[in-house]
């Protein structure tokens, strides 16, 4: 016969009792174990890289928050704690999670954004609500707290949203390589981190097991891809050019009202600018004795296009196309580097964006 444990909280969530098999409840402690040997492992692989990025280094201190709480909750599960008491304070404590998510996403699109004092000042309310509770346990408390979280969750991932979109277009007016800069992935980690906070919220009014591994699965999972992506996503650069609201030029659309008309084009082409894979639209002010952010506007106003896609759009018409045609024993990959593409990826897409048709075909055509 099975034996029947009732069970308040799953890893520190569950306001209501739930009746679990001893087979079922050895299962949770288990992937609670192994949440917490991943967290700890990760931040020790991120604190041994001495060539991690700023990045990776706050990654690693989130890894090392996190080991903690999943800690917690394994020793919640052997010491089994009876009081409700108990079981709301864990409840208090794994909210923190949600201020986390805040120090990952705000430093992704805001690369800087995680210094000492944003850290303080955002874990206040956090800290507000733990001390409010271990001074006046009650349940009213935790129903403000589920509140509280819920909405800030759900203005958080609005915030980030339009921070990213900000983001991508202050890239793609100022980078014509964007590989290395490049967030359009972090929908991914939006999805997770809401899903995983989702998870979390209803498994405090439904627990299960279920809903506990759903949440873990889905937290593991957008942690990892955090992971993964900061290998390949180098900011460090952007912290000495901040990311700004460019102030709005009035500037009309007529070419004749940029004195750089003309010259921009012409200095481009016979200089062959495009051809340096790190150009930045600072490098291209200079060399036509403006700043950017009047040359941001007359890509803009103008030219009806961005900085990255006009670079783009040379590269692949003025080097790209000729070569291939004149040379076809060349490979794609490079094509793509003599064009001043830094990966094949980018140099498929634009490709296919300014011809229609992929380099491949080309190339058979």
């Amino acid at each position: 016969m099975k034996k029947l444990f009732q069970l308040s909280t799953f890893g520190g969530v569950g306001l209501s009792s739930y009746i679990c098999t001893m087979q079922e409840l050895y299962f949770w402690a288990f992937f609670v174990g192994v949440s917490t040997t991943y967290f700890a492992i990760h931040a020790a692989q991120l604190f041994r890289n001495k060539s991690r990025t700023r990045l990776q280094t706050i990654l690693a201190w989130l890894m090392v928050v996190w080991a903690v709480i999943c800690l917690k909750d394994l020793l919640a599960f052997y010491m089994r704690p009876s009081e409700y008491g108990t079981h709301n304070l864990l409840i208090i404590l794994d909210g923190w999670v949600t201020f986390t998510y805040t120090i990952l996403l705000f430093e992704l699109t805001a690369p800087g954004w995680t210094t000492r004092r944003h850290v303080i000042i955002t874990s206040l309310p956090f800290l507000a609500f733990t001390l409010v509770y271990i001074v006046w346990p009650d349940f009213m408390v935790i129903d403000f707290y589920i509140l509280f979280l819920i909405i800030y969750s759900l203005t958080l991932f609005i915030i980030v949203f339009v921070r990213a979109i900000r983001y991508t277009k202050y890239i793609l007016s100022n980078y014509s390589n964007i590989e290395e800069k490049d967030i359009s992935w972090i929908k991914n980690i939006l999805l997770l981190a809401l899903l995983s906070q989702a998870t979390w919220i209803a498994a405090t009014f439904f627990p299960s097991i279920l809903s506990d591994s759903v949440y873990y699965f889905c937290m593991l999972f957008m942690w990892q891809l955090a992971i993964n992506y900061s290998r390949c996503l180098r900011q460090d650069s952007m912290l000495q050019d901040p990311i700004e609201q460019q102030p709005v030029v009035q500037a009309p659309e007529s070419a004749r009202s940029y004195s750089f008309a003309g010259l921009l084009e012409n200095t481009v082409e016979r200089d062959e600018l495009y051809l340096n894979q790190d150009l930045t639209l600072v490098d291209l002010a200079k060399a036509v004795n403006t700043n950017r952010t009047y040359l941001s506007a007359y890509f803009s106003n103008v030219k009806q296009t961005t900085f990255y896609e006009y670079i783009n759009q040379l590269r692949i018409t003025k080097k790209s196309l000729p070569m291939m045609r004149e040379h076809p024993e060349y490979t794609l990959e490079y094509v793509a580097a003599a064009s001043g593409f830094k990966s094949i990826s980018t140099f498929r897409r634009a490709f296919i964006k300014f011809t229609g048709t992929s380099p491949s075909q080309y190339s058979k055509q």
